[in-house]
């Protein structure tokens, strides 16, 4: 076990390992991440805001089309533009969905929000099985079918493997980075990641600065070769996103541009909060890897081989703590390469196990390595597994505002008491899971509009223009409760359950 393997060598550790285990190496362990993936969406089947302008971005494309003027992101701009490109990519593979439902006369337009989560997913899980191959490439099939088991296990990765956020299409070239590093293909690993820079996330340059720093001193790449070729193929990425969006945006710019202003120039982003530098390492990782973390620092210190991702993903969350401003998914992409010496960790714990059950030894000390490896997988596991089905149980109800307008579209009068029922949507329940796929009863016209647009209008008079409130406030003057959906508030240890309290009220005019 001291020496280290060869790429699935015949008679290596790893490839005793293969043939020890031969499951691990096969197609079935690799589905698993896609369907950990659909599992997380069908479960959590709404969205939060984060992801709101690429979903609008994409129902718009869908049903509004050519008809600019009245996409939803020029009434709701956000803090900072975003590209179209990832919204049409998404749209043109999801556009079948939309045109069946429309043959077939489906009023609803939920199912195609679905069918766009799932295909965001399905590319996601395809990012995942390259990076696998980089895996089975540098370190053996087994270790590849580890990789895909640690994945499915863990919560963060298939659960945001299918939101529409700008960090899971990054994450898509991210993936596409590190797989082809893995199989050695050094310049193309690098080039992968800047369309992503230039369009997608800016920030992933701390993600190629190490990489790239890392190859040129091993001499795998040439730096005036690697630049030029970067340097041409942004130019050609700014060349598409640049006049594109500029048209969907009604001026000239370039989006990523100005987010990288805002969020690191102008340093705009601490106004959403700030956490201390340790953050990242102490907090978001942790929660992201679970057993994947203990296992990675057992894959670098056994493998040679996987210190090189470990040490790659350290440098680059260290770059990122010094952004004030810090969420969990800005580091999604570490999650993966981390989940690489992961599954190297648990390849050897295997092959420690593997050993002691082959050991011919009677001594107690071959019988203790065999069980404590054994143990340490199993229990690494069932961690990993259990902490997964609370945060995902805890998830199902994080989205009181898709709850509370499905609600209302079953309480409401099918008819329309108050003739066209007029629903005003407010800002905590549009934050909460309202999207444009779920505005679709005929029997009511939307508003999102905050009252900050009503400007001078009292309170009295501007609920008096609609007949329904989703609305974060229990009781309005006029109006009576019909439904109050409830929102995820702490996970109770002992007797353990998860503490519901209501979020989205909805409201119904007592009288016209």
């Amino acid at each position: 076990l001291g020496e280290q393997p060869k790429a699935d060598a015949r008679g290596t550790p790893m490839e005793a390992l293969r043939v020890d285990f031969p499951r691990l190496a096969g197609p079935a362990v690799r589905t698993l991440p896609l369907l950990a993936i659909v599992a997380h969406t069908l479960l959590c089947p709404h969205t939060k805001v984060e992801e709101s302008f690429n979903l609008q971005a994409v129902h718009d494309l869908l049903y509004k089309r050519s008809e600019l003027a009245t996409y939803d992101h020029l009434e709701f701009p956000g803090v900072v533009p975003r590209t179209f490109l990832s919204p049409l990519a998404l749209a043109f593979v999801a556009g079948p969905a939309a045109i069946v439902g429309g043959a077939l006369g489906l009023s609803r337009k939920a199912w195609v929000q679905l069918a766009v989560r799932l295909v965001l997913g399905g590319a996601s899980a395809l990012g995942l099985g390259g990076v696998g191959r980089g895996v089975d490439a540098k370190f053996g099939k087994a270790a590849g079918g580890l990789f895909a088991i640690v994945s499915a296990c863990q919560f963060h990765l298939p659960f945001y493997a299918s939101r529409t956020l700008p960090n899971t299409f990054a994450l898509l070239f991210a993936n596409a980075s590190l797989g082809l590093w893995l199989e050695g293909k050094h310049e193309s690993s690098l080039l992968a990641l800047v369309p992503a820079i230039a369009v997608l996330r800016a920030e992933l340059v701390l993600w190629l600065a190490p990489l790239g720093f890392l190859l040129l001193c091993q001499q795998k790449v040439k730096f005036s070769r690697v630049l030029l070729k970067g340097v041409i193929l942004g130019l050609l990425c700014l060349t598409v996103t640049v006049p594109l969006d500029s048209i969907f945006w009604g001026r000239w710019l370039w989006p990523e541009g100005e987010v990288l202003i805002f969020n690191t120039l102008q340093n705009q982003s601490s106004k959403w909060g700030t956490s201390p530098l340790h953050w990242y390492f102490t907090s978001a990782l942790p929660r992201a890897l679970g057993g994947a973390l203990p296992l990675s620092l057992v894959g670098a210190l056994l493998e040679q081989r996987a210190r090189a991702p470990v040490g790659l993903t350290i440098a680059s969350v260290a770059l990122y703590s010094l952004l004030p401003h810090k969420e969990l998914r800005f580091i999604l992409y570490a999650v993966p390469a981390l989940n690489v010496a992961a599954a190297v960790g648990a390849a050897h714990l295997l092959l420690l196990s593997r050993s002691g059950t082959n050991s011919t030894s009677k001594g107690g000390s071959s019988s203790l390595v065999h069980w404590t490896a054994r143990l340490t997988l199993a229990a690494l596991a069932v961690g990993t597994c259990a902490l997964t089905l609370v945060s995902t149980a805890a998830s199902r109800h994080n989205y009181p505002g898709a709850e509370a307008l499905l609600a209302l579209h079953r309480l409401a009068p099918p008819t329309g008491k108050y003739g066209c029922c007029r629903v005003h949507v407010d800002a905590a329940a549009a934050m909460s899971g309202v999207s444009l796929f779920l505005q679709d009863d005929a029997h009511f016209n939307y508003s999102k509009a905050e009252y900050s647009e009503f400007k001078a209008v009292p309170f009295k008079m501007r609920d008096a223009e609609f007949t329904h409130l989703v609305t974060a406030r229990a009781r309005v003057p006029g109006f009576r409760l019909i439904y109050a959906a409830e929102g995820f508030e702490r996970l109770q240890l002992w007797p353990p359950a998860l503490r519901l309290a209501p979020r989205i009220h909805v409201l119904e005019r007592e009288r016209i």
